[in-house]
């Protein structure tokens, strides 16, 4: 547990140093809580945004067990603010949701029933009549399977944004361990840390597979060879109560190890590609190009061949006009972070289009 203590203080740092006092929104901008109950749990939700707007865009974020706080840290999500609302929800079991959810309710289907709340709420409460999903990471694979589970569901959106999304968490693992090893290959040939990646390269040739069990250790490795983020990347100051740094540094463990998919964990059994015809919506995706813990592309010697961003756009139901791609150059696996203004403006572009 030694590893979790120090990633969790690694994170809390970051964002203590980024957070700022309370600030009034400003005229004709909105900033409230709310709670929305589903099942006996309270899913902690904040409005964000212009506040006559009549666009939404929900905010899926990943882990499993992050949170949507996290995501305000981003220009290139917070600029959009100025625009339309922003509906930041935590899932359960993850960030500010109150409650004690069973294991039991642990479950891909479980929290696909939540984003539905959420979209009900965005409707009836918010007044929203253009709403958007934006997942990123383990959040494009909850809402992908939010769109697959029920097609209907799509009757009340207008569009859907996959951010570096792990809509296939089995094959994208697969390939970011390749992705890694293939690294440690290149560094020691190269004479760079010679004992450090052969400790990598015997730590694979144990872990066949990336679990919840063994996956802080890949992140280390990932992290090594900036295939979480590319470049360096600033944090904005942004407001953030310190109760909800308290609710981040305790949950976030609890979801990635329960989280199940067909009975079995999502780090295992988690692959959508097949189901991906029944989504029809506008979809725009948006991929980093050094993205090492879900590689867009296919990665030299992965057995499998999992190729994510081209994968997902031959699968999709969403007729070839109304499917866009971006893929950010000088970006990993966030890429609102590091290209803040592109994405801003992607993003933009992307629901003038179909609001």
């Amino acid at each position: 547990m030694k590893k979790n203590y120090i990633y969790i203080l690694s994170l809390l740092l970051l964002l203590v140093q980024s957070c700022s006092k309370y600030e009034d929104p400003g005229k004709g901008m909105i900033d409230k809580y709310y709670h929305v109950k589903v099942d006996g749990i309270e899913l902690m939700t904040r409005v964000t945004g212009k506040e006559n707007s009549d666009v939404a865009i929900i905010m899926t974020h990943g882990g499993p067990g992050g949170s949507s706080q996290v995501f305000r840290l981003n220009k290139g999500v917070t600029d959009l603010e100025k625009d339309y609302k922003m509906i930041y929800w935590d899932q359960r079991g993850s960030g500010m949701t109150q409650g004690n959810p069973s294991k039991s309710s642990m479950t891909v289907s479980q929290f696909a029933k939540d984003l539905d709340a959420i979209v009900e709420f965005t409707s009836q409460v918010v007044g929203a009549k253009n709403i958007f999903l934006l997942g990123h990471s383990w959040g494009g694979g909850l809402t992908a399977y939010y769109l697959t589970e029920d097609p209907s569901r799509q009757n009340k959106l207008k569009g859907y944004i996959i951010a570096n999304g792990a809509y296939n968490v089995t094959g994208g693992l697969g390939a970011s361990r390749q992705w890694i090893i293939n690294g440690a290959l290149l560094n020691i040939a190269a004479n760079k840390d010679v004992a450090y990646w052969k400790k990598a390269l015997q730590f694979y040739d144990v872990n066949k597979e990336i679990t919840a069990d063994n996956f802080l250790e890949h992140a280390s490795y990932l992290g090594k060879l900036k295939g979480g983020r590319y470049t360096n990347a600033k944090v904005q100051k942004v407001y953030m109560p310190k109760f909800e740094l308290d609710a981040f540094a305790k949950n976030p463990f609890f979801v990635g190890y329960h989280l199940t998919y067909n009975g079995e964990s999502v780090y295992t059994s988690f692959n959508l590609t097949n189901k991906l015809y029944k989504i029809i919506l506008p979809t725009h995706i948006v991929w980093g190009s050094h993205d090492g813990l879900l590689p867009p592309h296919k990665v030299p010697n992965d057995p499998v061949g999992t190729a994510l961003v081209e994968d997902f756009m031959a699968n999709v139901g969403t007729p070839k006009e109304n499917l866009t791609y971006t893929e950010y150059a000088n970006s990993a696996h966030e890429p609102m972070a590091e290209e803040g203004d592109k994405f801003t403006k992607d993003i933009k572009t992307f629901i003038e289009k179909y609001r």
